[in-house]
């Protein structure tokens, strides 16, 4: 057993959120779901509209805004 995610995120006046962290995944920084489509398995091959390496779940450490 371990860590599975280890991440600070807080806002930055009222139009920012910053994100800091040893370990989490690209889409934790990303406030979004990049498809018109649902996230049902059904329709799995649209989910990412093609781009798995774009918005891949990935863990790592990094900051952001």
């Amino acid at each position: 057993m371990g860590i599975n995610r280890l991440f600070y995120q807080f806002p930055i006046g009222s139009d920012f959120v910053a994100t800091v962290g040893g370990r989490f995944r690209q889409d934790n920084m990303l406030p979004l779901w990049p498809t018109a489509y649902s996230s049902d398995p059904v329709l799995a091959f649209f989910v990412h509209n093609g781009t798995n390496g774009t918005y891949s779940v990935n863990l790592g450490s990094g900051a952001g805004i």
